[in-house]
């Protein structure tokens, strides 16, 4: 599954750097800031997302075996957000250094499915104690980092639009991870349990991320853009029986202003 998805997010990369060179050339009769060579900008962004999850189990074959059938028929993406500040500085006309602050809420959940408990698969500490009453069950994983993002910008160079192309990796620190068990009793009672995932989950990640979009110039000074953006982890979040990659998908929309 791991390496079936990652020729995907080789297509989507290729796909978003070549954007920028179809190319919008417009004679606008708006007024555009001149000798901006060089200048330094700052700016705040919001990105609300979808993520999901890469798994694989280690050195355990019967492991392995269920995890495959999960990636298949699990897991459901989940919506999050990255939001954060950032300060820019122009090389040229087209080309700009970003540096940042972000914060980054993700994760991913399975859907409700029949328990048919295998203490080989399940961690029976995780249930309640009268696990033969339970019929099915659930989870929601969740992970918040605050990381630096250092990113390349490239721009066109005319018209009130421009296209923009970003690239850069954003190296993560974790604030807390948690795990969600909803549990369905032959009742109908639904029991919900928080469990801590701090000691199975890495403290520090690498995430790559790659967009491309529009950049509009709403004042001489204040840029407004709109850059579909693509995350993936490099380095997993989760190594413990289950070896996890997150990556996520959303819509950044920021505003910068010009010193």
């Amino acid at each position: 599954m791991l390496l079936s998805i990652y020729p995907t997010i080789q297509l989507i990369t290729t796909i978003l750097l070549l954007c920028p060179l179809v190319g919008l050339t417009q004679n606008d009769k708006f007024l555009i800031v001149q000798n901006t060579k060089n200048k330094i900008y700052w700016g705040v962004y919001y990105s609300p997302e979808y993520a999901n999850v890469i798994s694989k189990g280690e050195h355990n074959p019967d492991l392995e075996k269920n995890i495959r059938r999960l990636n298949k028929e699990n897991p459901i993406a989940k919506y999050g957000d990255t939001k954060g500040i950032y300060v820019g500085q122009e090389v040229n006309e087209r080309w700009s250094i970003e540096i940042g602050l972000s914060h980054s809420s993700r994760g991913y959940q399975t859907p409700k499915e029949v328990f048919d408990y295998d203490p080989l698969i399940y961690d029976s500490g995780y249930f309640y104690s009268l696990v033969n009453d339970i019929t099915h069950f659930r989870t929601e994983h969740n992970y918040r980092y605050i990381g630096i993002p250092i990113g390349l910008n490239y721009r066109s160079t005319k018209g009130r639009f421009k296209f923009i192309a970003s690239m850069g990796v954003t190296p993560e620190m974790r604030l807390d991870s948690e795990l969600t068990l909803f549990q369905y009793f032959e009742d109908g009672r639904i029991l919900s349990r928080n469990i801590g995932l701090s000691s199975r989950s890495n403290l520090f990640n690498l995430t790559p991320y790659l967009g491309s979009g529009i950049e509009y110039q709403l004042f001489p000074k204040i840029l407004i853009r709109a850059v579909p953006t693509v995350r993936w982890g490099a380095s997993a979040v989760v190594k413990h029986t289950t070896i996890e990659h997150l990556y996520n998908a959303g819509l950044q929309f920021g505003i910068s202003i010009i010193q």
